[in-house]
């Protein structure tokens, strides 16, 4: 044993300190290795369990990069801190301390893992690289060669095809669909993430928060009870694409929207519209999600340094730690689409499509926590630039006093009022362009937001109306009244049906539900609104969230709320704050009965239709 041992020492020691070239190649196989195998296993994932993938298609190539780049800076202070401890310039020792920061972020990929568990196993990991390269050193250092090449070749494929070959394919797909009729309208959706109604001057508000939206409401038809099928992103887009609501959609907190339904961009997209989706929302409202299926073209995550860096599970956890976000004088990601980058994104494809007209979605991301709008906004609303309501965890809100929320919520007003100043400029820029004579314009928002209200904070926590009662408005130039106001209410499910029907030429029913001219022409088409909340938690474990499934129904006037325990709770709908819970009242066990009947009907819900 103490031959071997010796024979192990005298190897290692031969090996003597390790060139700079050589350490340079180890560097690049063990980034561009590990970075493949972080794209093709959440690749797979996707493929297989239908998870949410960071990055979109653009982490075939961002993956790699990014852990590659993070792997060069921490060889480099290997490197340095061999100066004091030359043990680390050996082979065998570089090699491990080299592996175990990507090992570290592979295992980061798992469900559920601690990242002091993570950095343990990868210390496991690092010590058979160590072993692999003592026992063969050469053998190591023309792996590491290869693999570096290997790494990198697959890594410019990756790039050209999603950088340069999916463009020209996007062409290609359009070139090859027939033009709809010359009378075919454009349509524009547009989705103010995270946007309550109650915060809007339309809708009531008086606090300064949407000058534009108002002006626009009165150009079109503004619904004054619209609520969207869940209080959170991905199943209340998916309800919008779809027309179908969530209890029909197999997807979850972390599940995407299933290839099996049909959505309105295939459909418009099919029927010779060029479809363009600008996202903002770039994990729960971009291709990642499902939400993108369909468009010809879509953008959601930006292309820059940091989004390169967020392309691996250590870039994610570095990018998004507060100390860097105070640093750099950012409260959200460096990276975070703004309105003014949706809004280029979007005008720079529409002066491309000259020959078609166009299906665009829009979403906007501005309202959505951490809320930061330019100081001057904040300044406008009372808002101090320290201390801020995002620089605390979620958990911390439940024990904010009166007054910290109403920062929290004076914050808010203040980006939904910036966001509404860079509408008016879209805006703008399309009367500029003409576009605006012959385009549907829905303008909507995908939940709301909660402050306090019921003791609930943010949204995806309950079905209480500041979660799920958004803003709608469908401008359409001679095609609507101008001014109207709908108080029916009505689902986001029925945007659906209305964005096909506009169409000449598609056959009718493609969607489910009413469509909003329907009810526009005859109220009473409307249908039962259905809300409904999942049992996956999507805050973190002791937040106030009901484990589900949670359920809500507006029919004739009320609204109607009960979880999977069976609490009930009754709310008259001109009941705004929810404060007077009727569901014990005598007077009202008759429409309690006819609201239970109504939700046993809806599809996907145990015993519906």
């Amino acid at each position: 044993m103490s031959d071997r041992g010796g024979n192990l020492g005298a190897r290692e020691a031969s090996i003597g300190a390790l060139k700079g070239s050589d350490a340079l190649w180890i560097l690049l196989a063990i980034g561009t290795a590990a970075g493949v195998l972080t794209s093709v296993g959440l690749g797979l994932a996707t493929i297989r369990l239908g998870h949410f993938v960071p990055q979109g298609v653009n982490l075939a190539w961002t993956g790699p990069v990014g852990t590659t780049f993070l792997v060069l800076v921490w060889g480099a202070l290997l490197w340095m801190a061999g100066t004091v401890a030359p043990a680390l310039r050996r082979l065998p020792n570089f090699v491990a301390a080299a592996v175990w920061l990507p090992s570290t972020g592979l295992l980061l990929n798992l469900n559920g893992i601690h990242p002091v568990a993570a950095a343990v196993c990868a210390g496991g990991v690092a010590a058979v690289a160590m072993r692999i390269a003592q026992r063969a050193p050469k053998m190591s250092l023309q792996l590491g060669r290869r693999l570096a090449f290997g790494g990198m070749l697959a890594t410019a494929v990756a790039f050209i095809t999603v950088v340069v070959a999916m463009p020209m394919f996007e062409d290609w797909k359009t070139g090859r669909v027939p033009p709809p009729p010359a009378t075919a309208p454009n349509v524009l959706l547009i989705v103010l993430d995270t946007v309550r109604a109650k915060s809007l001057g339309s809708y009531g508000s008086t606090r300064g928060t949407s000058p534009f939206f108002d002006e626009l409401a009165k150009s079109g038809v503004r619904f004054e009870h619209a609520f969207s099928t869940a209080p959170w992103t991905t199943p209340s887009h998916a309800s919008i694409m779809t027309g179908l609501w969530p209890s029909e959609l197999a997807l979850g907190w972390k599940r995407t929207l299933d290839d099996q339904k049909p959505t309105v961009a295939k459909v418009l997209s099919d029927a010779g519209y060029a479809t363009g989706g600008f996202s903002a929302n770039m994990g729960n409202a971009g291709v990642s999600s499902g939400i993108a299926r369909g468009f010809t073209h879509f953008e959601d995550y930006p292309m820059s340094a940091w989004s390169v860096l967020r392309g691996s599970k250590i870039g994610v956890e570095i990018t998004g730690s507060i100390w860097l976000r105070e640093l750099l004088g950012h409260h959200s990601s460096p990276d975070r689409k703004r309105s003014p980058q949706v809004s280029t994104e979007f005008l720079s494809w529409l002066d491309d499509q000259q020959e078609r007209p166009f299906f665009a979605f829009l979403n906007y991301f501005d309202a959505h926590n951490p809320y930061e709008a330019p100081p001057a906004f904040e300044e406008r609303f009372g808002v101090s630039r320290t201390p801020r309501p995002n620089d605390v965890s979620p958990l911390d809100w439940m024990d904010w006093n009166d007054a910290q929320k109403d920062v929290a919520l004076r914050t808010y007003e203040a980006a939904i009022a910036y966001q509404d100043e860079q509408l008016r400029g879209l805006f703008a820029e399309l009367e500029k362009r003409g576009k605006l004579a012959n385009t549907l314009v829905i303008v909507t928002s995908d939940h709301g937001e909660e402050f306090g209200e019921h003791g609930v904070m943010r949204h995806g926590n309950s079905l209480y109306r500041a979660s799920v009662h958004v803003p709608l408005v469908v401008s359409f130039p001679n095609h609507v009244n101008a001014g109207r106001v709908i108080s029916t209410p009505v689902s986001l499910r029925s945007i659906a049906a209305s964005l096909s029907q506009v169409v000449p030429g598609l056959a009718p029913g493609l969607f489910r539900g009413p469509s909003l001219f329907d009810i526009i022409e005859d109220e009473a088409s409307a249908e039962p609104v259905l809300s409904t909340l999942d049992g996956v938690r999507s805050q973190p474990e002791g937040f106030p969230v009901h484990d589900g499934p949670l359920y809500a129904v507006v029919h004739k006037g009320y609204r109607y709320i009960v979880n999977v325990e069976g609490a009930e709770e009754l709310y008259r709908l001109d009941d705004e704050d929810e404060r007077t819970n009727l569901a014990a009242s005598p007077d009202e066990q008759g429409i309690m009965t006819e609201m239970r009947a109504a939700l046993a009907k809806m599809p996907g819900i145990e015993g519906g239709g």
